[in-house]
Parts: structure tokens; C-alpha cells; sequence
């Protein structure tokens, strides 16, 4: 049970340091890339991806703490506690 919970909350947090560190690179980057003749995806990938990490990675070796911190709780609550 904990690991499903831990899981789908990590899961959600994570898919959103994904999409705001995507959303954090200037749009004209994009532009720029497609209008030399790059597909999206070759964009995405050779340009907006490579911005976006040095702001996802301090944010998700955060997430990273955080969920290391969240599990060791779990170790306290017994089967029957959750379960009652």
C-alpha cells in the first residue's frame, strides 16, 4: 500500500517539475528551432530538454529528499494501522 501511495503522489509531483522546467525555456527557442527546418520532437530534444534540465534537477534532488524522508515514516506505521 505504501508503495503505490508514495508512488502516485512522487509521480504527480515529478510530472510537474517535468513540465514546468519545460515551461521555464523561452518560447522563441522553440520558434527559432522550427524555423530552420527542425522537426518538434528533434527540437525538444537537441533544445528545449537540454534548458530545461538545469532547472528540474535541483528541484527534483529535492522531490528526491522529500520522498526518502516520507518512506522512513512508514517504518513507524504497522500493517494494521493502515489498514484499520
Amino acid at each position: 500500500v505504501a508503495i503505490a501511495v508514495f508512488g502516485l503522489n512522487s509521480g504527480a509531483y515529478i510530472s510537474e517539475i517535468m513540465r514546468s522546467g519545460i515551461q521555464s525555456v523561452d518560447d522563441g527557442q522553440m520558434e527559432g528551432g522550427r524555423s530552420v527546418g527542425l522537426s518538434f520532437s528533434t527540437t525538444m530534444m537537441r533544445i528545449v530538454i537540454p534548458q530545461a534540465i538545469k532547472n528540474i534537477l535541483p528541484t527534483l534532488g529535492n522531490e528526491f529528499i522529500a520522498l526518502i524522508k516520507e518512506t522512513s515514516v512508514v517504518s513507524f506505521v504497522g500493517a494494521l494501522d493502515l489498514y484499520v
